[in-house]
């Protein structure tokens, strides 16, 4: 005899075919079985089947199926850098979503989905650009600044002269390598 056993905690109906064990004359089923197969959907490939109505005796009448994304990653709507692993059956809440933000500035509008903030990019990038400028310009130029001045100041005006086309095309080179991004025309 042929049975399929189903959990009682997430009613979740295993859809693999177990043996009774056949002993002393009896089959002997555990309470959690289900011996009459046409009461089990069957398999729908991103869902699980689950029992919907059980009786007084807790034996199952009817199953359902129940959306499957566990292991899947959703997304908050409201944010779209948080996001968070799916680990139990059902539809996720309303505020996330499986859609994948494309960027760091992607905000959620409902009927269209992600949608990047051109604006809040466009900002982001300009601080990115500053920042590195002013990491560049304190490691490079003013350390040149610094020495052109100190040699001025010792007399050796050739050595300074130096040192300040030194810095000047530093300085150029820094910005050329790091130029700011352009403003957007489609926001």
């Amino acid at each position: 005899m042929k049975y399929m056993n189903w959990c009682k905690e997430t009613k979740v109906v295993n859809l693999n075919p177990l043996d009774a064990v056949f002993r002393g004359g009896l089959y002997h089923l555990p309470t959690s079985s289900i011996t009459d197969f046409g009461l089990v959907l069957p398999f729908k490939d991103g869902f699980k089947v689950a029992v919907d109505v059980i009786d007084d005796s807790g034996n199952p009448l009817s199953t359902k199926y129940i959306l499957d994304l566990v292991g899947k990653t959703v997304y908050d709507k409201s944010n779209c850098s948080k996001s968070q692993v799916i680990d139990k059956l059902g539809e996720p809440d309303f505020e996330w979503t499986l859609d994948t933000p494309k960027t760091r500035f992607d905000e959620w509008v409902n009927n269209f989905g992600w949608v990047t903030n051109i604006q809040n990019k466009f900002q982001s990038e300009v601080l990115d650009v500053d920042s590195k400028r002013r990491y560049l310009y304190s490691t490079i130029v003013d350390p040149l600044r610094a020495e052109s001045s100190d040699e001025a100041l010792q007399g050796n005006i050739v050595i300074a002269s130096e040192l300040d086309k030194q810095r000047i095309e530093a300085r150029k080179k820094i910005k050329d390598e790091n130029p700011f991004p352009e403003y957007p025309t489609e926001l």
